[in-house]
């Protein structure tokens, strides 16, 4: 009788007793619920804001957490506008306005006084709802703002106020009256018209900025950085295409980046610069003039050079002034013509003590021409590099760029890693070939460290 009254326990203890997974689970979610509203509040606003809205649905508590948001306030509409390309017009105007509305709800909903930063992707639709979104995020005392406002115009008919799409949203300071710039920290505007007054006007009324990024702007033409209290560190310019006169006076800069048409662009007191991004035909008139930055490649310990479409020749690359505290060194190159390989083996002997070279192949064709003769390879005369870390970003393995990373392997004795990436997924047969090449060098080099992405 008692062994038949063990055997009932037992079986009781085993329905009844949660497992230790059960327990901790438990335990955790007792835990969580139990926190005070602010914490949870401080822990939504790590979340994103369609995720942290979704939790409404919980409990009667949880209702209206999500309005005390104080993070990230990312609105990306271009990849769902994207995927409505190929529908009717009349379901893209009204996708993009319900887009629109719940960009209007969410910052009309928020009760938090300050939010950390305000992204906004989309294709303009109204100026006045771009208005009343920044006026709303400078009056939370915003700290980063970005606004991205493509000009991809989807949709091309005529109703629905549909053609207001196709103009540049105007990023002026009608609301500064009522709203403080004072608190940001970074500003990033793409395709938005921004004047040289506007931008002077926020620099000496943003004491902590940090950031300034201006891409694909119409109105800009020149521009002038300085001040003594200026703290910004990063400034970056891209397709400014009126942009004719550049000055920049900033002892706290540490990062600049320039890609686009010929500008006169001078360097005033930039002493924390050590990271230079170039490209486009701005880069041909650099490397053409190398000896007048002389002192300023001096300095740098990232350069990052866009030789696509570069037009200097050969002649000039015994200009390359000395880079003799280059710690870092990324090109980028067209696929099809293997003689910018030349380009990077001259500014690679011109870094002596550079730890990592990023190559980046840009596939826009087949290369001209299969084989390097030896005697001309670019890699020859390569000696004393200090470089540890090879990177290759889109490695289609084709002859040249196989040639090259062998050759580099060789000629660089301290080399210990490399990162090779071959051509994106979405190139299946470019992306296994660059594989396998890959693979192929991993076996051929085993005494160094080979990461295939």
């Amino acid at each position: 009788m008692n062994r038949e009254r063990d055997n009932m326990d037992s079986d009781c203890n085993c329905i009844s007793q949660p497992t230790e997974k059960e327990i901790k689970e438990t335990n955790v979610e007792d835990f969580f619920w139990k926190l005070p509203d602010d914490i949870l509040e401080k822990i939504l606003s790590l979340l994103t804001i369609e995720e942290a809205a979704s939790t409404s649905v919980l409990s009667s508590r949880w209702r209206y957490l999500w309005t005390f948001f104080s993070g990230c306030l990312d609105f990306n509409g271009r990849r769902k506008m994207m995927r409505l390309k190929s529908t009717t017009c009349e379901v893209i105007c009204r996708d993009s306005q319900r887009f629109v509305s719940w960009i209007d709800r969410v910052l009309g909903s928020l009760k938090y006084p300050t939010i950390e930063e305000l992204r906004i992707h989309l294709e303009v639709v109204s100026g006045s709802d771009i208005d009343n979104w920044i006026k709303i995020a400078l009056e939370k005392r915003v700290q980063r703002l970005e606004l991205d406002l493509f000009k991809g115009r989807i949709c091309h008919c005529s109703k629905f106020d549909c053609y207001d799409n196709c103009k540049a949203y105007n990023f002026a300071l009608q609301f500064d009256s009522v709203s403080n710039f004072g608190s940001l920290t970074s500003l990033r505007l793409r395709c938005v018209d921004v004047t040289n007054e506007v931008l002077e006007h926020l620099l000496s009324s943003c004491p902590f900025l940090e950031v300034l990024s201006v891409e694909d702007t119409q109105y800009l033409t020149s521009f002038r950085i300085s001040g003594p209290s200026l703290k910004l560190k990063h400034l970056q310019f891209s397709r400014c295409t009126k942009l004719m006169n550049l000055e920049i006076c900033a002892r706290n800069l540490i990062s600049f980046s320039y890609f686009g048409p010929k500008t006169n662009v001078s360097y005033g007191n930039v002493e924390s610069l050590s990271e230079v991004s170039f490209g486009g035909s701005y880069l041909s008139y650099v490397i053409r003039d190398l000896h007048q930055l002389s002192s300023l490649f001096m300095q740098l310990q990232t350069l990052k050079l866009n030789l696509v479409n570069l037009t200097v020749l050969g002649k000039f690359l015994g200009k390359i002034p000395a880079l003799p505290n280059l710690k870092h060194l990324k090109m980028t190159i067209a696929v099809a013509d293997k003689r910018y390989l030349i380009h990077c083996s001259a500014f690679l002997k011109a870094s002596p003590s550079l730890y990592k070279f990023t190559l980046e192949t840009i596939f826009v064709g087949c290369p001209n021409g299969l084989d390097w003769n030896f005697k001309d390879h670019p890699c020859v005369g390569l000696r004393g590099l200090n470089l540890r870390v090879f990177e290759f970003i889109g490695f289609t393995g084709f002859p040249p760029y196989f040639e090259f990373v062998m050759c580099l392997i060789r000629t660089a004795t301290l080399l210990e890693k490399i990162i090779i990436h071959p051509p994106k997924r979405c190139q299946p047969e470019l992306y296994q070939f660059g594989r396998d090449r890959a693979i192929q060098l991993r076996a051929m080099f085993p005494h160094l460290e080979f990461v295939i992405l």
